[in-house]
């Protein structure tokens, strides 16, 4: 960040730092001596190697030292997870090294971040992840454009009941916060996608038995499903979606907000 960027943030989230905490805090390569400003008393930091510093060395993709389970009053991935093959190892990690009460803040790729790391994410993911049976609460999901641009407050698609998407020209990240509940917390249940559960749960709840409601439409809805199948269904999405370009935004219950605000 820029000292002007610097300065803008902290005092948009009401701290008053001198001309020489600004140029300090901007002239670092990491955010070290930003949380430190703003309260941080201890701060460890984990990786694969020491090259950056780092004084926890370990490999993510695995499970980390029972040791380090509940140390943690913050932990922050500050663009790690998406670079990490084995996501849910990475993210049960994560979630154990946050003490009972603690936060876990997560700053990953979302749109137009292809070859940037394995992985690009969607917020439902994190919702999903951060859930009671997990032993966490989300607290909030952003969908933040590069610096000064576009943010989006989003929203729980469970609550919804309905998909949550946006599609811009823009590098995008997603940003999350979650806190730890309970002394049990992990990556204890498998997160489903909302939408095909409720796909899943309508469909239990259609009657295609004999002399059901829909028992004459079977042969129908069967047939009309089957053409839309495979290659036809790549010819649909592509004359849907051939009038829209890079630059123009589509964006799907998804609130713009004020940063600052928020």
């Amino acid at each position: 960040m820029s000292a002007d960027e610097v300065k803008f943030v902290l005092n948009g989230y009401g701290y008053a730092p001198s001309e020489t905490d600004v140029k300090h805090i901007a002239s670092q390569k990491f955010a070290d001596e930003l949380l430190k400003f703003i309260g941080s008393t201890n701060l460890e930091f984990l990786d694969f190697s020491d090259f950056e510093g780092a004084n926890i060395i370990h490999d993510l993709n695995y499970p980390i030292d029972p040791q380090h389970y509940g140390k943690y009053s913050a932990v922050i991935d500050g663009g790690t997870v998406e670079h990490v093959f084995n996501f849910p190892n990475v993210m049960d990690n994560c979630m154990k090294l946050c003490a009972v009460g603690g936060h876990f803040l997560s700053m990953t790729a979302a749109n137009n971040y292809l070859g940037h790391g394995f992985y690009q994410f969607s917020p439902e993911l994190f919702f999903n992840l951060f859930c009671e049976k997990n032993g966490f609460k989300t607290i909030k999901v952003f969908l933040a454009e590069r610096f000064g641009r576009e943010w989006y407050d989003i929203p729980d698609p469970a609550v919804l009941k309905k998909r949550v998407q946006l599609i811009n020209g823009e590098r995008t990240f997603i940003l999350t916060l979650a806190q730890r509940l309970s002394e049990q917390a992990g990556v204890l249940v498998t997160p489903q996608q909302g939408h095909y559960e409720l796909n899943w749960e309508a469909r239990d709840n259609l009657d295609f038995g004999k002399g059901g409601k829909l028992s004459k439409y079977k042969d129908q809805i069967t047939e009309g499903l089957g053409s839309v199948l495979g290659v036809d269904a790549l010819h649909m999405a592509q004359r849907l979606y051939a009038h829209r370009t890079f630059r123009r935004i589509f964006n799907r219950n998804c609130p713009k907000i004020n940063p600052m605000q928020s």
